[in-house]
């Protein structure tokens, strides 16, 4: 049976072209008649920084301050690290494989939590590794699993991680994104805050991640993309 396509989580649904409902009657994304209600405040910034000192605890008082945009790109990048986390330690451990016997998904399980980020192969060193030819089964076998899955074998355990090496992959590609200052936030009030990707990227990338999880991995498209963005700063 084909695998169904999915649409990789990090990124979502598209949601240019949406534009604001409309309010009392007003045209569609139309100006309010009145002023914002934070202008008529005479000293805002001194009333928020009162405010804070009220209502935060002290450990969220202490935390730097961020605008808007800045942390929903953060927050991006942490999820995009934690999605990325499994199959950059999958692929240093198939680069210097080490004991047989601590050698496996659930020691890479285990372990994940205790590589330094240095210590593990960025975007370039992964693309390498698929290229030659480690992905399946040598770097999919080491990629976490839930015991349940462990006696799946062949075209089922193929099946069963490639939606995550999908995924971690996808989250690299994030990471690198927004290092290159590629990315847009998207703070979406009205679900889940992230970041958008230029156009280039939200029509290929799909397609791209998957040739390169493909059984018979092929990175070049990838690769085409990543060549149109500017190198990510030193």
């Amino acid at each position: 049976m084909q695998e169904p396509r999915r649409r990789c989580e990090p990124f979502g649904p598209r949601r240019r072209g949406l534009r604001p409902a409309k309010i009392d009657g007003r045209p569609d994304g139309g100006p309010a008649d009145g002023p914002a209600a934070l202008s008529l405040l005479r000293d805002p910034d001194r009333l928020f920084t009162a405010l804070e000192a009220c209502t935060l605890s002290e450990e969220a008082a202490r935390l730097p301050r961020m605008s808007w945009d800045d942390l929903v790109t953060a927050r991006a990048a942490v999820d995009s690290e934690g999605w990325s986390r499994p199959l950059r330690v999958a692929t240093a451990r198939a680069l210097r494989p080490s004991d047989p016997d601590t050698d496996t998904p659930q020691a890479a399980d285990r372990s994940a939590g205790g590589a330094a980020p240095d210590e593990l192969p960025g975007l370039d060193g992964i693309l390498d590794a698929f290229d030659r030819g480690l992905l399946w089964p040598t770097i999919a076998d080491r990629f976490p699993r839930p015991p349940q899955a462990g006696r799946l074998t062949g075209v089922s355990a193929r099946n069963f991680v490639r939606p995550k090496i999908f995924d971690a992959l996808a989250g690299m590609v994030q990471l690198h994104l927004t290092a290159a200052g590629e990315t847009t936030p998207d703070i979406a009030w009205a679900g889940r805050p992230g970041v958008t990707l230029p156009d280039v990227w939200e029509e290929h990338l799909d397609d791209a991640l998957d040739a390169a999880v493909a059984d018979t991995p092929d990175t070049a498209p990838l690769r085409a993309l990543l060549a149109r963005t500017r190198p990510t700063p030193a």
